[in-house]
């Protein structure tokens, strides 16, 4: 069932690619995903992955949904450093005179990293694997994905901007953190802190995390920082064609 609503939600998401390039052209849709590329570098190498450390460490050994809490709490700042860090660095790089930066307003910036990093926010993954909802998170992401291809439905027949795109983006996963984190804060606690079962050690959770860090600075180089280079060797257009082949490569792999 998860398999399925994965690859529902790739091929929605896939599905909003032609009204993108309808409304942005293929240049800005380049652009915009050299800024997606960009944050998500920042983010991989400014955020410690506590959360894996929380997935290695906390099955069977503790069942107190408050300190469970704490700890996504933990995971949460780090990946909110992250987050501050790419939106940083992004506005940064206009000083660099890079041309694919000049169409965005800093407010399509932060909308742009915002639609790109709360995705990949890993502490509600880990919150909702340990409470034995994963099923929700993933109906959760199916809904984000048909509600922002709503979204880009209405920006194409009402107002046709670059900026609108940027929101359709945004507002979907803007609202879904929003629920999943409202989930989480207030969930009832089902135990008391007297039900933990064992003591959990912080140094294995860190340790998974600098590893899971290690691991995915690794993966860079075949996941963002291709697109990278494309669009600095080549042109934003060339960007664009080679993403939107790269994503039609990865749904008929998930598929297969």
């Amino acid at each position: 069932f998860s398999f399925l609503l994965n690859v529902s939600a790739t091929a929605i998401s896939f599905f909003a690619i032609p009204i993108t390039l309808r409304i942005m052209g293929l240049q800005n849709y380049g652009s915009f995903v050299f800024v997606q590329a960009a944050a998500a570098i920042v983010f991989t190498l400014a955020t410690l992955q506590y959360w894996q450390g929380l997935l290695v460490e906390f099955p069977g050994k503790a069942t107190c949904s408050r300190l469970l809490k704490r700890h996504v709490l933990r995971s949460l700042s780090f990946e909110m450093f992250g987050i501050l860090m790419a939106f940083l660095v992004i506005l940064a790089l206009p000083l660099l005179s890079l041309g694919q930066m000049v169409v965005f307003s800093w407010t399509d910036l932060l909308l742009i990293i915002l639609s790109t990093l709360l995705p990949t926010l890993g502490s509600l993954v880990a919150f909702y694997r340990l409470t034995d909802r994963y099923q929700t998170l993933m109906l959760v992401g199916l809904a984000c994905n048909i509600l922002r291809l709503v979204f880009l439905n209405i920006a194409w027949h009402v107002y046709p901007t670059v900026s609108a795109v940027i929101f359709s983006y945004a507002a979907p996963e803007i609202l879904r953190s929003t629920y999943l984190g409202f989930s989480l804060f207030f969930r009832k606690s089902e135990a008391s802190e007297g039900d933990t079962v064992a003591q959990l050690e912080q140094k294995k959770i860190y340790s998974a995390g600098k590893w899971s860090m290690a691991q995915a600075i690794a993966d860079l180089p075949v996941a963002h920082v291709d697109k990278i280079l494309v669009g600095l060797a080549l042109s934003p257009e060339a960007l664009g064609i080679y993403n939107i082949l790269k994503r039609l490569y990865s749904i008929i792999n998930m598929a297969t």
